[in-house]
């Protein structure tokens, strides 16, 4: 069986619209899917990340005013579906259970949680985050640093969705937020109706457990 702590990133932000949002939530279900039959050998935690809803909470989440200290999943959009777990039948039912909640695209805050909820990885199991990304994050130097803060303890794989896919300067950023070989940790994957074939499943088990042995 396939040892692997991995964390989804999984967009809810506007970009995606609800239709790009449902297909990338059928993606982390097949993926999810291929590891119930690992028993325990697959770690999976899930994030759902959005942005604030208004103006004020914009402030609360985007300064980093420790007085002020935001909810954040009310305030900040950002969603702990479920903490590490190797009960992935239950990941599975709570990621179906989702609604979409639309909302800008607070990246580098999700990365942060991630990052955080590795401390309660397992020594002997390699870590991926696995970010499901359909539009532009704001903050981008904020998201390079906490790409960056990522790499230095987990393989971080960006799945590029819809618009994100097709847009050369998004790539490049992805590219370089991305684990080395960026080849081997970006997937672009345009067409949003392909999103939950086998095919493209498959792609990203392959894409998110390669080099996990």
């Amino acid at each position: 069986a396939l040892l692997v702590d991995l964390v989804v990133l999984l967009d809810g932000s506007t970009s995606l619209e609800e239709y790009g949002w449902a297909q990338a939530k059928r993606l982390v279900d097949g993926l999810l899917g291929s590891m119930v039959y690992q028993g325990d050998a697959s770690n999976v935690a899930v994030i759902q990340y959005s942005g604030p809803s208004d103006f004020d909470a914009f402030n609360l989440c985007s300064s980093g005013n420790p007085a002020g200290a935001p909810d954040l999943h009310k305030d900040c959009g950002i969603q702990w579906v479920k903490h590490f777990t190797t009960n992935v039948t239950d990941v599975r039912s709570a990621v179906r259970n989702l609604k979409f909640p639309g909302g800008s695209s607070f990246t580098y805050m999700a990365l942060g949680q991630a990052k955080a909820e590795l401390i309660y990885g397992r020594q002997d199991a390699p870590s991926v985050v696995l970010v499901i990304s359909g539009g532009s994050p704001l903050f981008e130097e904020r998201t390079r640093q906490a790409a960056q803060r990522l790499k230095s303890v987990a393989r971080l794989v960006w799945v590029a969705v819809g618009k994100a896919a097709r847009d050369g300067q998004r790539v490049q950023d992805m590219k370089s937020w991305a684990s080395l070989p960026w080849q081997d940790n970006l997937l672009l994957l345009p067409d949003l109706n392909q999103l939950a074939t086998p095919r493209v499943v498959n792609e990203v088990v392959a894409t998110t457990c390669h080099r996990v042995r």
